[in-house]
């Protein structure tokens, strides 16, 4: 931890919160730790042993022992975590998808799952989303039927879809289980006159649009 007492750091963030922006990834998670039990210390162990935030979020998530935590401070640190996943997705919930790019904001927090997770977004005319309809899946991948996408969208009364999904391992390069999923959707999402405008990855800090690749129906290029 800097120099800085612990108590000096948490008036300036008072006084200044826009402060915090230049202070080192220990001294944030600090403020957030029991200040009695050597905050900075304890700080920097634990984001050297998860491996940084990253780790630390799916630390929280999972049952996993070891690390010296109290019951409160681990619920302040969720929380916290949680506050900054929902800012990277919070818009209008009738906002336009009128790109990629703003398609892949839209979902930007699917990029730190540590699964994948598919999402059908049902869009009106104006390509406002009016129904979203989600698919857990592993670490490999979702096994979903296209209709258990479509079924949803139809009957909330969607005129078009896209699709997403993220890939944990980072790649943005859509794999061939994607492209042959992709065809399917795109075939059974035309029959029903829903159809598929896009489907687009979010890996690590990109994104790749099947659309703008020319890949919605399954062609490797």
């Amino acid at each position: 931890m800097n120099r800085r007492s612990e108590s000096s750091l948490t008036s300036l963030a008072l006084a200044r919160p826009a402060t915090l922006r230049g202070l080192p990834d220990a001294d944030l998670l600090g403020q957030l730790l029991e200040s009695g039990r050597k905050p900075g210390q304890r700080a920097d162990r634990l984001l050297q042993l998860t491996g940084g935030w990253r780790g630390l979020r799916r630390w929280l998530y999972s049952d996993a022992s070891g690390v010296d935590l109290q019951i409160e401070e681990r619920l302040r640190v969720g929380a916290a975590l949680e506050v900054g996943r929902r800012l990277l997705c919070e818009q209008p919930p009738d906002h336009p998808l009128i790109d990629p790019a703003t398609v892949a904001a839209r979902y930007r927090p699917l990029a730190i799952e540590e699964t994948e997770h598919l999402v059908a977004v049902g869009l009106d005319a104006g390509r406002r989303p009016v129904v979203e309809h989600r698919l857990g899946g592993a670490v490999d991948g979702v096994h979903a039927h296209p209709r258990d996408l479509l079924r949803p969208l139809i009957a909330a009364g969607a005129v078009a879809m896209i699709a997403v999904h993220n890939h944990p391992s980072g790649c943005g390069e859509p794999s061939a289980a994607d492209l042959a999923f992709t065809a399917r959707l795109a075939e059974a999402a035309d029959l029903c006159g829903v159809p598929l405008l896009d489907h687009v990855i979010i890996a690590g800090a990109g994104w790749t649009s099947l659309a703008m690749r020319g890949q919605l129906a399954g062609d490797n290029g």
